[in-house]
């Protein structure tokens, strides 16, 4: 809370500041802003480019009924093979199960058809665009620790039988399968042989 007192010509605003907190103070055309906030927090991500330019669908949801991605992911899957599904957040609103979680096709697309597909979900709409603030031009999907949620928790495989005849990345399969594993249980049949994958390391809020 800002306590803020006024003698004569001078304004003083004081807070003190919690151990997460920080501030910045603005100013543009005269105009003064002084914002306190959180500080963001640095964690480390997994991108979605391949080695040869082509990227795997990564999909992230947030503060979502489960039910609504579970159908998705299960149409999109039978056309473009398993969904891997994390969730870094959860809990029960109104008896709905309602969290923030990640999704991964393993299925190699060029950058104008994962928008495409994309923009056909319930993901959200600001990570579609991550591309243009990444230096990897890529989407990212966090692999590490954060505070208040953790680690991705590996939630379940949607499709796990269909399409399994493309060719995957198999740089993604392999990391993903030392981290969980739970994911070795799919049986890709196309690999791409590629081996480099691209990491994040980047801030983001509580």
């Amino acid at each position: 809370m800002v306590d803020i007192k006024k003698s004569g010509r001078k304004l003083v605003l004081s807070h003190l500041l919690g151990k997460d907190e920080t501030y910045k103070v603005n100013e543009r055309k005269g105009i003064f802003s002084l914002a306190i906030f959180k500080k963001p927090q640095w964690v480390k991500g997994i991108t979605s480019y391949c080695e040869d330019g082509q990227h795997i669908l990564c999909l992230d949801y947030d503060s979502i009924c489960y039910w609504i991605v579970k159908k998705e992911l299960e149409e999109l899957s039978s056309m473009h093979g398993p969904f891997i599904v994390f969730k870094t957040r959860e809990k029960i609103i109104n008896g709905e199960k309602v969290g923030h979680y990640h999704a991964y096709c393993l299925k190699k697309f060029l950058p104008n058809e994962i928008v495409r597909i994309q923009r056909q979900t319930h993901c959200d709409t600001s990570y579609i665009t991550m591309p243009l603030r990444s230096i990897y031009r890529s989407w990212v999907l966090r692999l590490s620790d954060k505070k208040g949620s953790g680690k991705p928790k590996f939630l379940e495989i949607i499709g796990k039988d269909k399409m399994l005849d493309y060719e995957i990345s198999e740089a993604h399969h392999n990391i993903l399968c030392k981290l969980y594993k739970q994911i070795q249980d799919i049986d890709y049949k196309v690999k791409d042989g590629l081996k480099k994958i691209c990491f994040n390391v980047y801030e983001t809020g509580a």
